[in-house]
């Protein structure tokens, strides 16, 4: 870092901050907890006036506990502001490119294809209509009213390609955020206690709600991997198919399963499960790795990265994927793409 100051005091060649940007990336990659490289990489920041790169590095810095001073965490806070204020374009939508390179990588094809075969039916399997969660048309937001919450939640979904049909706000549990699919578009629940603007842990929340029904995953953010597997498992017993040794086996929600899911899914389970390299024999591995995809794909969304690391809890693995993430050239474009950049 010192070098390159010490070259831009006699040259005007960006190359050299460019260079060394992407070689401080790698390095952080390698390493997103390094104290030193966070702080060569703030340096770096400054020197380039891009205030982009300060707030992910600084966000790593505060998640980390690792904020130096008054000064920095005033300054941190001020980037954290502007970027919650910052909204993301109206016109924007990330390609099938941009997005294989943030959730890259893509794992076994044919394990994807069973986990969005069967998660794909979300709305189905987890009985995602208004009245289980107490809202009907009552709650129901007037579409011709402007609505706060609506237009955050919109702001969100545009990015993915999602629109936003009937938005419900209410219900049963007030801390309530619930998407619903359906086939043209996405119904969306908000319980009473949340606000606009979305901000920390609803926001995050939101956009694994997004995430998962834009990657047919949504089921895997309220059970988890372990639970994801599970539902799994059930959705091959149900047809009375060979269930590998040692997989999970709940013959209640397999029963359930049974009744639920669709019987296009249920025609397709033979020959997936067939095309799997290991003939269904480790289904949590498919499922951890499909909720990792969805929690990068939701953390740039959200832009809150310490309340996407709370959402995973102890999970090291986890945090560092997002950490990762965070800190990676293709959340940088991405949030470039969507206008979220400062």
């Amino acid at each position: 870092v010192d070098a390159a100051r010490a070259m831009l005091a006699i040259t005007d060649d960006d190359e050299v901050l460019g260079r060394l940007e992407l070689e401080l990336r790698g390095r952080t990659r390698e390493e997103p907890r390094n104290v030193e490289l966070l702080r060569k990489l703030l340096a770096l920041a400054e020197l380039k006036r891009d205030r982009d790169l300060a707030f992910l590095t600084l966000s790593v810095l505060d998640a980390i506990d690792q904020l130096a001073s008054g000064e920095e965490t005033a300054r941190f806070k001020e980037l954290l502001s502007s970027a919650r204020h910052t909204s993301i374009s109206r016109e924007a939508t990330l390609s099938e490119g941009e997005l294989r390179a943030l959730l890259a990588p893509s794992g076994d094809g044919r394990q994807q294809q069973l986990v969005r075969s069967v998660f794909g039916a979300a709305t189905e399997l987890e009985q995602l209509e208004p009245a289980r969660f107490g809202v009907g048309r009552a709650q129901r937001v007037n579409a011709r009213d402007p609505h706060a919450l609506r237009e955050d939640v919109r702001a969100l979904a545009t990015p993915l390609g999602l629109t936003i049909g009937d938005v419900y706000v209410g219900g049963n549990e007030g801390n309530a955020i619930v998407a619903l699919p359906r086939d043209n578009e996405l119904g969306f629940l908000l319980g009473g206690d949340i606000e606009s603007p979305l901000a920390g842990a609803a926001r995050q929340r939101a956009a694994m709600q997004l995430a998962g029904v834009s990657l047919q995953t949504l089921p895997l953010v309220t059970r988890g991997a372990e639970g994801g597997a599970k539902l799994l498992a059930a959705a091959i017993l149900s047809e009375n198919l060979p269930l590998a040794p040692g997989a999970p086996r709940d013959n209640e929600l397999t029963r359930q399963v049974a009744k639920l899911l669709p019987r296009k899914v249920k025609r397709a389970l033979a020959d997936l499960l067939r095309a799997l390299p290991d003939k269904g024999a480790d289904l949590v591995g498919p499922c951890r790795h499909a909720l990792a995809r969805t929690r990068r794909l939701a953390l740039l969304l959200s832009g809150e990265l310490s309340a996407a690391l709370r959402e995973v809890g102890q999970d090291p693995e986890a945090q560092l994927d997002l950490l990762r993430t965070w800190l990676g050239v293709p959340m940088s474009t991405s949030r470039r793409k969507l206008g979220l950049t400062q």
